[in-house]
């Protein structure tokens, strides 16, 4: 993702900037929760001692914005100083970006350095998320696994790896995508956002300043809109001509000016992943389907102790 998002070629994930990165994923994710935004709002809770359990949480999360600021600053710098060279060939999004926008104007430029950032994170934290989710859906719901299979067989031929052109060939892979982010969507409160006037809504009076969540979850699992919400059920994306709904109907994505940056890389190395793995291996578990949602909680994915899955290649 930093090749393609800034042009940075990294070695290692344990290097500064993807630490910096995994930091602000593992913030974010907390601050997602529905609550923590109230209670980071507790009288004093600013001065609890970072040795006390959960002092250094409380500590990181006041300092987020500078965390995310140094998250934003390192690869940034690190894309200017390879663009000031005379040889760069650096193509990164971020740097064919910068073409549209005037050096002068420091605001557009702060947007974008924010920007690049975000669309790394979001996309890093989506993709880890939905495809934990498909490991798990592959599993439990395995006609489903050998229905995907069995297109892959026959539009590319057994062994053959998929590709991004792929993908308009191979429908019931894309309805799994979209049924995975229907399913169990990778953020089900959405990220929380202050309102910045008092409002009335339906009756309640909301007022300034108030942390608002998006219930993405009972959203994807309204039963007026989706028959047996709680399966795993790919065919109900089907069409008879084979066109889904565009990108921004995903509602694990967000919504309007707030809505997902990185979805594009996320979406496209989602469904990139879960094709490769269908086309290359079988998923099994021994669980029973019926405890499936046992290895979720609260909506969040999390491996439970008596859960594990086996891989074996499927042979050409």
């Amino acid at each position: 993702m930093f090749l393609s998002v800034y042009g940075l070629e990294i070695a290692s994930s344990e290097e500064d900037m993807p630490a910096r990165n995994r930091k602000v994923i593992e913030l974010l994710d907390f601050s997602m929760i529905a609550g923590w935004s109230a209670f980071k709002k507790i009288p004093f809770i600013h001065l609890l001692p970072s040795w006390l359990p959960g002092g250094q949480l409380v500590a990181d999360h006041l300092a987020f914005h500078e965390v995310f600021q140094e998250g934003a600053d390192r690869p940034w710098n690190a894309l200017m100083e390879d663009l000031r060279r005379p040889d760069s060939h650096n193509s990164s999004l971020i740097a064919n970006l910068l073409f549209n926008i005037d050096p002068d104007d420091d605001q557009g430029m702060q947007r974008l350095k924010k920007f690049g950032v975000a669309a790394i994170v979001a996309a890093a934290d989506t993709t880890v998320s939905v495809i934990s989710t498909f490991f798990i859906a592959m599993s439990c719901y395995p006609d489903a696994q050998l229905r995907a299979q069995q297109e892959l067989d026959d539009v590319l031929g057994r062994g053959q790896m998929p590709t991004l052109e792929d993908r308009p060939s191979l429908p019931y892979i894309e309805a799994i995508l979209r049924e995975l982010m229907r399913w169990h969507p990778a953020g089900p409160m959405g990220i929380p956002h202050d309102t910045s006037e008092d409002i009335i809504y339906n009756g309640y009076f909301i007022p300034k300043g108030t942390s608002v969540h998006a219930n993405i979850w009972a959203m994807t699992h309204d039963e007026s809109t989706f028959e047996k919400p709680d399966d795993f059920i790919p065919e109900r994306h089907l069409r008879e001509d084979s066109k889904f709904d565009d990108i921004n109907s995903i509602l694990a994505y967000g919504f309007g000016r707030r809505v997902c940056p990185g979805r594009y890389m996320a979406n496209d190395m989602i469904w990139l992943t879960a094709a490769s793995l269908l086309a290359s291996f079988k998923i099994s578990t021994s669980a029973k389907r019926e405890n499936v949602e046992e290895y979720f909680s609260h909506g969040t994915f999390c491996y439970p102790k008596d859960f594990a899955w086996s891989v074996s290649p499927r042979l050409n």
